[in-house]
């Protein structure tokens, strides 16, 4: 009788994934993101930034901008992903034409995780 050729692929099992968004998730609003490089992983860190309340007249929001120190921008979701993942995201948003934007160009800010 012969033998089975084996190998490691002959041995996994695949199973597809059945996807799962639980009915109360709720859908958090994202206007800012950034990118924490780790050693095995990234985070990803989806912000909310909301610009300060200004009223009065065009003088008196113009005194108010000038108080402004900064804009602080909540976070909403932190996402950590392997490291292998990033280019595959990467791709799919290029693929989906979502890096063209608005033709504004991010900011950038790396922080490596330490």
């Amino acid at each position: 009788m012969a033998e089975k050729p084996t190998s490691a692929a002959a041995d996994q099992l695949i199973f597809p994934f059945e996807f799962v968004v639980p009915d109360d998730l709720v859908t958090q609003y994202s206007n800012y993101v950034m990118i924490q490089n780790g050693e095995h992983e990234c985070y990803l860190l989806f912000l909310e930034a909301l610009p300060p309340i200004l009223m009065g007249t065009r003088e008196e929001i113009a005194e108010q901008a000038r108080k402004v120190k900064s804009v602080k921008a909540k976070c909403v979701a932190r996402i950590a992903i392997a490291k292998d993942m990033a280019p595959l995201i990467v791709k799919t948003i290029r693929d989906l034409g979502l890096d063209k934007g608005s033709g504004d160009q991010p900011q950038v800010q790396e922080k490596k995780q330490t």
